[in-house]
């Protein structure tokens, strides 16, 4: 992900940049989601469906 940022300059790096955090968060989103579904552990559980 570096690499790709940082081969673009001013406003495209920051555009570049901001494509791939808002990937990875959706990512983070969608992991969040199926581990509080799929969780066999009860505190885990209890935390992720608040």
């Amino acid at each position: 992900m570096l690499k790709d940022v940082t081969e673009e300059k001013g406003l495209d790096m920051d555009k570049e940049y901001l494509r791939k955090m808002v990937k990875d968060h959706e990512e983070d989103v969608q992991e969040f989601t199926e581990a509080s579904v799929k969780a066999s552990d009860p505190a885990i559980n209890a935390f992720a469906t608040k």
